[in-house]
């Protein structure tokens, strides 16, 4: 479903992006770790077209991609959830959804397409009528993800879900996620919860300085000793299938 060939993106002139080679095959979770700073960020901003691509190509369901514009992606399935959520605070939470929905892959009712949100989130119906900026954390991440959804999405770019939140809300959340999948949508997903993060997906990769340095089965990068040391804390002292990408 995604392409990305020897991608590269800068910041002015220091660029971030050192020609990554990544795919994301339809229905697959695929989850990239990472250090602050390595990446990740710019990787799902490059692919919705908020970063430019100074060279390489990304490729969205067999379509070139990385020279249209943000709401032309959007518009073609591919939709991004931003870290810190970026909620319209002073509009209700119906308000909130219904702009999700402003650009639609197919001419289907938004109410459909808001009904099947709140049966996945019933609180956000509860609370419809509700400031969005009033909601807790966790259900601001909810809403986050039911706004991405009334775009229909074919694939969901998702940055940091987890951050700020409570263990027992991550939990709630990714469970979510793991319905989503469950019922064909597939996820690129940027996380720092690296146990979480890959008890969640598919596959896995490991970014550093605009790389990825490591990509594996998420199974076998859990007990990869390597990963454990530096995200989990520990070492198993055993060793780990992987493969590496230098």
């Amino acid at each position: 479903m995604l392409v990305l060939s020897g991608v590269r993106a800068s910041y002015g002139r220091i660029e971030v992006l050192h020609g990554l080679d990544l795919t994301v095959g339809d229905g697959e979770i695929v989850t990239v770790i990472g250090a602050n700073g390595s990446g990740k960020s710019t990787l799902l901003k490059a692919i919705s077209g908020m970063v430019k691509v100074s060279k390489g190509s990304i490729e969205f369901a067999g379509t070139r991609v990385d020279s249209m514009s943000v709401e032309g992606i959007v518009g073609r399935g591919l939709v991004q959830i931003p870290e810190g959520r970026q909620l319209f605070g002073p509009l209700s939470v119906e308000e909130n959804l219904q702009l999700g929905g402003y650009i639609r892959r197919r001419r289907k009712s938004g109410a459909d397409q808001m009904k099947r949100v709140f049966e996945l989130f019933p609180r956000l119906e509860e609370r419809r009528k509700q400031q969005a900026g009033t909601l807790s954390g966790g259900e601001q991440q909810m809403l986050a993800i039911a706004r991405a959804l009334m775009a229909e999405p074919q694939l969901l770019l998702l940055d940091e879900p987890s951050m700020g939140l409570a263990p027992i809300l991550v939990k709630e959340i990714f469970s979510r996620l793991k319905v989503l999948n469950e019922q064909g949508l597939t996820m690129l997903l940027v996380e720092q919860d690296a146990r979480m993060a890959l008890s969640l997906a598919h596959r896995g990769l490991v970014m550093e300085r605009g790389r990825i340095v490591l990509e594996d089965e998420a199974a076998a990068l859990l007990v990869n000793p390597e990963v454990q040391a530096i995200y989990f804390g520990r070492s198993t002292g055993g060793r780990g299938t992987r493969t590496e990408r230098r």
